[in-house]
């Protein structure tokens, strides 16, 4: 399915299955459409709704406009089809890693001491790791590199975080005169360092244009999430993480919505390298739910495992995610930087 083929890059293992649990298709039905909608007071609470809304305080964001819209649609999607014979398992670490990725894009060029990037342009320093001390900020303005790709809009990246301004990458399709898949990104992650852990909030947009290679047809692809994370720093160098996220992809122009929920992962690489200790990640999407459990303290595998339970079904035995190991190098030294700092704020 389109959502399990996007949040799969999320997830931070693996897709295989070593026992695969039966789960039946969720696609929504028409006659579920139906019966969801039924309310005799629609006019009264609709104009209910917008009085509260004028009278409502700011959202309480980092991202309150990005977040407002976001809502909106949130409230008004249907249940994403979360689950097939195979459902991932998207942490909120993944997520939040995810939101990083365009910068470790351009900070992995920007390290290669055999190459000067010009496009987009770079003022400031990457830090070898963790966050930068002083801004960096990237700027496209319609430039196009080597490579035949073209940079629009900005991003800035601090000690606060990342903040995206319309950062957009254009590829050339080879055998395709004329179309480019795009990747669009508005919104960012907010990170406060503490003296005991990281607290992230996350409102992260991604426009993009896939394009099928055979055809040259061009199909667009829309994902967004708004999340809350907190990872704190344990006394045996173990990191304890938390998080909710509300995510919103968009299949054939109808928004689809479902949450993420992170309680309790428990990661240390020191004692299982492969996977987290325990704890728990819950994918829903209001009628069904997604319930992996970690096992790494008790069962810890080269190839990383969770246990699965669907629907409140038995547990299996499943392939899934690992995020003490990142998928790409610059996330792991990212972290890595980030828990560094935190054991230097423990001990001043």
């Amino acid at each position: 399915m389109f959502v399990l083929g996007l949040v799969g890059l999320l997830a931070c293992g693996d897709k295989e299955t070593e026992d695969t649990a039966s789960v039946e298709d969720t696609a929504v039905s028409d006659t579920d459409v139906e019966d969801t909608g039924t309310n005799e007071d629609t006019d009264t609470t609709v104009e209910d709704t917008a009085d509260t809304n004028e009278t409502d305080e700011p959202l309480d964001s980092e991202f309150p406009d990005l977040l407002t819209a976001f809502l909106e649609r949130i409230d008004a999607a249907l249940p994403a089809p979360i689950l097939d014979e195979n459902p991932d398992n998207t942490t909120s670490m993944a997520l939040a890693m995810m939101s990083f990725s365009p910068v470790f894009e351009i900070q992995m060029q920007a390290s290669d001491p055999n190459t000067t990037v010009t496009c987009p342009s770079i003022e400031g320093e990457f830090p070898e790791d963790g966050l930068p001390t002083e801004p960096v900020v990237v700027t496209g303005n319609g430039c196009v590199n080597e490579m035949g790709a073209t940079y629009n809009g900005s991003f800035v990246y601090s000690e606060n975080g990342i903040v995206y301004s319309d950062y957009s990458i254009a590829y050339p399709v080879e055998g395709c005169e004329g179309v480019s898949m795009t990747a669009h990104y508005n919104g960012g992650t907010f990170v406060e360092l503490g003296f005991t852990g990281i607290s992230l909030e996350s409102m992260f947009q991604v426009s993009n244009q896939e394009v099928d290679e055979v055809t040259c047809t061009p199909s667009p692809v829309e994902f967004q999430y708004h999340l809350d994370s907190r990872i704190d720093f344990q006394p045996d160098d173990a990191q304890l993480i938390n998080g909710h996220a509300d995510i919103l992809v968009v299949i054939e122009g109808q928004d689809y919505a479902f949450s993420v929920d992170t309680q309790d992962e428990v990661v240390n690489e020191g004692v299982c390298p492969s996977e987290p200790l325990s704890g728990t990640n819950t994918l829903s999407n209001g009628v069904d739910e997604a319930v992996f459990t970690f096992d790494g303290a008790t069962d810890c595998d080269e190839e990383p495992t969770q246990m699965l339970s669907v629907n409140g079904g038995e547990a299996v035995e499943v392939s899934g995610a690992s995020c003490s190991s990142m998928s790409s190098i610059s996330a792991m030294t990212w972290m890595v930087g980030l828990m560094s700092l935190l054991g230097l704020r423990r001990r001043t």
